[in-house]
């Protein structure tokens, strides 16, 4: 294939002759795939032929994989044949040769080495191509009707994923070069309720079960897992869609999320049950916050933080390295998307989300070793207060006109809660939630001037610069020693005669291991730099000049007499 892709790559030009050889090789191609499925030669039985079954096989696996490499190339042709009329009926019998011959191996009993490929190769074709006549074709319409009826449950949950997404792009994706009042919406979106009733019917029933035992049974788990995974699937594909696309979606999948909500409780002790059904909401959240809207999505929010209680937490943070982790890392991401609305929508939710945060769940994490939901609550705490600054620092209007921004806070507490569990992470190991709390800092300054606000500058700045000098002096985090240098460089700028004329005389006078002498030449050779390249050879200068006296002091024998 790599020896003619230079036909396909300038297919789409005016020269007639360069198309026919790129339309002739692809059809070539379908003819050889064709082959393979009418004739089975992956699935062959005899004696003689079966030292060959395993090439067999790569043969139509490979040739498959090819057709799906020149997707692209296909729905260029598409648009061409839009504007060329006399090459539409050649599209459509490519297009009609290459589901002939993926179609008929949509089955259990095809080998997987097969079956994956022509998965793959029909999503392509619906998410990159998106033919209008796809649906209309008669296999395509006897794929929906097993699908429809469960021929695909006993197949790996992967093949049933991309079958089901190829289905459902083909029904709510937009056909290219097509007006709106062309789309054919309502006859697809129906046939796209039917195909996710048809996935859930099971599903919706489990909220009714009275049988305790049922409710719980492995299979019954399992079913959960599965069923969630799939529309968690079909709703990432539309993320990125325009809103006719996602209002379909959602629309078909709105009782399955009504369902999930009533089963949550019920499961809530099951981190496996748990961990899917918050990986589907955090689907749902990532890509219909439009269509949910902000009463709905309030109420959610109410439900989920009201069931993770303090002793919940608590279960659920034991079981660090397992689902229960995944379970606390996705819940975590489903508030962060709230955070990161920076209109007032969600606004109402704020306080709550706070308190949840700096009440519950930092206490359980503040000294555990769990990098993976540290990483995510601490960025959680940076967009909330990155997407929502005028919750702490909101001037009214008057101060504004009169005075500019004064910086008088709001809601103290929390901000200084917030601040304090960002400081506490700089005196622990772990260096990447370390260097990811440094640059939610630098973030908030450069973009909010964090630094220069009166409740850090006052009552908070020595803090950071005393903590950050000495992890320099321990040399706990050098391979972060530029970033750390920067940030306090960034910290100082705020007030240069602050830093030089305060923090320094009582930083050194809390520094142990030195001598008066040693600490008077120590600020004696700090110069008063003020621009950043000096500050920070000033400030490595500094730090090594201490570690350098420590080092000294230290092998002095004892009773020595220092002048």
């Amino acid at each position: 294939m790599c020896m003619v892709v230079h036909h396909f790559v300038l297919s789409i030009s005016p020269a007639i002759s360069r198309l026919f050889i790129s339309v002739h090789i692809f059809s070539r191609l379908c003819d050889l795939a064709l082959y393979n499925t009418e004739m089975r030669t992956f699935n062959v039985k005899s004696q003689v032929a079966s030292v060959l079954s395993s090439d067999f096989r790569e043969v139509a696996a490979e040739t498959l994989a090819s057709l799906q490499v020149y997707c692209h190339w296909l729905s260029l042709l598409h648009l061409y044949s839009h504007v060329h009329k006399q090459y539409e009926n050649e599209f459509v019998s490519i297009v009609s040769s290459c589901i002939d011959a993926i179609i008929p191996l949509l089955h259990e009993e095809v080998p997987e080495r097969v079956l994956l490929p022509a998965s793959h190769f029909l999503v392509s074709l619906t998410t990159s191509v998106r033919p209008s006549f796809f649906v209309a074709l008669e296999t395509v319409q006897k794929l929906y009707h097993e699908v429809t009826a469960g021929k695909l449950r006993r197949t790996a949950v992967e093949i049933e994923t991309l079958i089901f997404r190829a289905l459902s792009n083909a029904l709510v994706l937009p056909w290219p070069n097509q007006p709106d009042d062309k789309q054919d919406w309502p006859s697809r979106s129906n046939n796209h309720d039917n195909l996710i009733k048809a996935l859930t019917i099971n599903y919706q029933q489990m909220a009714e079960h009275t049988n305790v035992e049922k409710r719980f049974h492995a299979e019954a788990k399992c079913f959960i897992g599965r069923t969630l995974w799939l529309l968690k699937d079909l709703i990432e594909a539309v993320s990125g869609e325009a809103t006719k696309s996602k209002t379909i979606v959602y629309k078909s999948v709105q009782e399955s999320l009504h369902t999930t909500l009533a089963l949550f409780p019920v499961y809530i002790h099951e981190p496996d049950v748990v961990d899917s059904i918050l990986g589907f909401l955090l689907a749902v959240f990532g890509a219909f916050q439009l269509q949910l809207g902000v009463a709905y999505t309030e109420q959610i929010i109410h439900r989920l933080l009201g069931m993770f209680t303090q002793e919940q937490l608590q279960e659920t943070i034991s079981q660090e390295m397992s689902a229960g982790s995944r379970v606390l890392e996705k819940f975590l991401r489903i508030l962060r998307l709230l955070a990161q609305q920076t209109g007032s929508s969600f606004k109402t939710l704020l306080p709550n989300i706070i308190n949840f945060c700096l009440d519950q769940i930092h206490p359980l994490i503040a000294e555990r070793s769990a990098p993976d939901i540290k990483t995510e609550f601490f960025e959680l705490l940076h967009q909330l207060l990155l997407n929502n600054w005028r919750y702490f620092f909101r001037p009214n209007v008057q101060t504004r006109v009169t005075h500019g921004d004064d910086g008088a806070c709001e809601n103290q507490g929390q901000f200084v809660k917030m601040m304090e569990a960002f400081g506490q992470t700089f005196t622990q190991t772990d260096i990447t939630v370390f260097k990811q709390n440094l640059q939610s800092l630098e973030d908030l300054n450069a973009k909010r001037k964090l630094y220069q606000k009166p409740i850090f500058n006052d009552g908070m700045l020595f803090h950071f610069l005393n903590v950050l000098l000495q992890v320099l002096v321990r040399r706990s985090h050098d391979l972060l020693q530029e970033e750390i240098a920067i940030a306090l460089y960034n910290m100082a700028s705020s007030d240069f005669d602050k830093f030089y004329l305060r923090f320094l005389p009582e930083f050194l006078t809390g520094c142990e291991g030195l001598y008066a002498e040693q600490k008077a030449e120590l600020s004696k050779s700090f110069k008063m730099d003020k621009d950043l390249p000096s500050f920070t050879r000033g400030v490595h200068r500094f730090v090594s000049d201490v570690r350098y006296y420590r080092l000294y002091n230290s092998s002095l024998p004892s009773g020595t007499v220092t002048f």
